[in-house]
């Protein structure tokens, strides 16, 4: 059985990851509502639910959310793969996806959101950092995944062909984010077609 300390630790230590979680959410919210400079850590933290000075005792600034915020959307990608098995129609995974990002529900792959921070990191160097680090680890993922599902077809690749393959989903990835921001209503025929016709360039 526990003991009183270590629960209580256990507990404080839930608390603290839900307030931060808290105001992940709110800043999300506030970048793609009002973009990155006028979401102050005031207004953040109002939309959180919280006072201005807690929100700091949890992040030091603006840039400290957005990098949680970036090493947040890599564990999602993390998850979001690990979900799709080697022998799933990955062209229908895809096409899913896209609809899920046309419905602006998924706030950690929202396109106003991913381009306030890109723009961040075209000015803030540790935001361009992480943002770099982000994507190769994010490759690396699906490298990995390409991996998986080429063993299970029998198939081996080089570690560059494996790059490349991994290269390239990501690639049409960020292209059907953007293409659901500006185009949600694009002819759903046509992105199968196009699927059908680049996906197999990475996945054989």
């Amino acid at each position: 059985m526990p003991a009183s300390g270590d629960h209580d630790h256990s507990m404080q230590t839930d608390h603290a990851r839900q307030q931060r979680q808290r105001i992940l959410d709110a800043a999300r919210e506030c970048f793609i509502e009002d973009g990155f400079e006028a979401a102050s850590m005031a207004r953040i933290a109002a939309r959180a639910g919280l006072s201005t000075g807690l929100s700091y005792h949890y992040f030091e600034n603006k840039r400290a959310v957005v990098l949680a915020l970036i090493r947040q959307q890599l564990e999602e990608s993390r998850a979001g793969l690990a979900r799709i098995q080697p022998s799933d129609d990955f062209v229908g995974t895809l096409e899913s996806t896209f609809e899920l990002w046309c419905s602006r529900m998924h706030y950690s792959f929202h396109a106003g959101l991913l381009s306030e921070i890109t723009a961040l990191g075209t000015r803030d160097p540790h935001v361009a950092r992480d943002l770099q680090r982000n994507s190769r680890d994010v490759r690396l993922l699906v490298a990995d995944w390409v991996r998986k599902r080429d063993a299970g077809h029998g198939r081996r690749r080089s570690a560059e062909e494996l790059e490349l393959a991994a290269a390239l989903i990501q690639a049409v990835a960020d292209g059907l984010l953007q293409l659901a921001a500006r185009e949600p209503d694009f002819d759903r025929k046509l992105l199968r077609k196009l699927l059908e016709r680049v996906l197999p360039l990475a996945t054989g």
